[in-house]
């Protein structure tokens, strides 16, 4: 008989998925801090629970810094570092160089 340990599958999103799920929070976060109900606003049909792993994953990476008040009821910030703006800055610019070449038929 399986354990349940055993039946348990780990299910994980296709890397290119993660990635394009990091730059909408990235892009999200790229006016300033936000906290975690607006960013789930803001990036609207990502699913809760994915996106705390995403940003959890972004903090662990030092792309993003959660910020804690110790206020009733507690407030928690996100907002973008510095390697986290470089990221930004270097994905929008492959994207965009990738778009025209796309436009140009150069793919």
């Amino acid at each position: 008989m399986m354990r349940k340990a055993e039946r348990r599958r780990v299910v994980r999103a296709p890397s290119g998925t993660v990635q394009d799920l990091s730059v909408i929070v990235l892009m999200t976060l790229r006016d300033g801090p936000k906290r975690l109900s607006r960013l789930r606003r803001e990036a609207d049909g990502i699913p809760q629970r994915v996106l705390l792993q995403t940003l959890d994953r972004l903090e662990q990476e030092g792309s993003i810094t959660e910020q804690r008040a110790l206020t009733t009821p507690p407030t928690v910030k996100y907002q973008l570092t510095g390697s986290g703006r470089a990221l930004l800055e270097r994905t929008c610019f492959h994207r965009a160089c990738a778009s025209r070449r796309a436009n140009r038929g150069d793919v």
